[in-house]
């Protein structure tokens, strides 16, 4: 299931390749300079999808698994 979803993510805890993959997603990208969630963002890559925190290795790959669903 490829659907629509809204991701946001904190512009601190994403790298600039990772920026342009989701800023080109079909996904609905919300860019904040910070989401209030400092301690998830010190423990390292994370998107907020549909409101729920993903976590994991690197934005590219949390992408990734996000369009596979």
């Amino acid at each position: 299931m490829n659907s629509t979803r809204t991701i946001n993510f904190c512009l601190r805890n994403v790298t600039p390749e990772a920026r342009a993959c989701l800023r080109q997603s079909p996904h609905h990208v919300i860019e904040d300079f910070c989401l209030q969630r400092c301690g998830d963002c010190e423990q390292g890559p994370f998107l907020v999808v549909d409101g729920d925190l993903i976590a994991g290795g690197n934005h590219l790959a949390l992408l990734h698994e996000l369009d596979r669903k």
